[in-house]
């Protein structure tokens, strides 16, 4: 028996699982095969995206291009079918978990997140804590806003340490003399 070389030239578009079924199987084995090859099937087209059909008959029109914020088309025919087939393995693979026993979805598969819990929150029961929380929201937001950018930080701080040092001069060449946190920089003035 000979063994197939990969390549990276050739195409390999075609699904390497047996469709030919040679044993007795029940219906919910057969469901349940089907709906793997499918899974497989879609997991090979997204991963070699080859998302859009190839015939230009049976293409759905398109509808009306959609842009994001910096001018690109969020609505291409590639980003429609690519979504249609996301979809339909999401929902394929949540009914192969339940239906097939052990499972387990494909190798780079990222399951949807959905969040349908609602919390209720007593906003009208406390409405101290909600001033509260909203004053140290402020409070954190007016930090990051006023908090030097880390060049100015480390600026001023080479200024602090040069004070402190009494190498510090102004624009003008003058030694500078100030007192920076607590402690007063050295006088290193000249004697004449």
């Amino acid at each position: 028996m000979a063994s197939h070389r990969i390549s990276r030239w050739t195409d390999n578009t075609t699904l390497q699982l047996p469709t030919a079924i040679t044993a007795p199987m029940t219906s919910q084995q057969l469901d349940a095969y089907v709906m793997h090859v499918r899974i497989e099937e879609l997991t090979q087209k997204l991963r070699m995206n080859d998302v859009v059909t190839a015939n230009r008959g049976r293409r759905s029109p398109s509808s009306e291009p959609t842009y994001d914020a910096s001018g690109r088309r969020t609505n291409t025919r590639q980003q429609r079918q690519r979504q249609r087939l996301e979809d339909e393995g999401h929902v394929l693979i949540r009914t192969a978990i339940k239906a097939i026993p052990n499972y387990r979805a494909p190798a780079r598969y990222v399951s949807q997140s959905t969040f349908k819990e609602k919390i209720y929150i007593p906003v009208k029961d406390f409405p101290e804590k909600l001033d509260t929380a909203k004053e140290l929201l402020q409070d954190v937001i007016e930090t990051i806003i006023a908090a030097p950018k880390a060049n100015d930080r480390k600026r001023q701080q080479l200024r602090d340490l040069a004070v402190v040092n009494g190498t510090f001069r102004d624009d003008e060449g003058r030694i500078e003399e100030r007192e920076v946190a607590g402690i007063a920089a050295h006088d290193f003035t000249p004697p004449f």
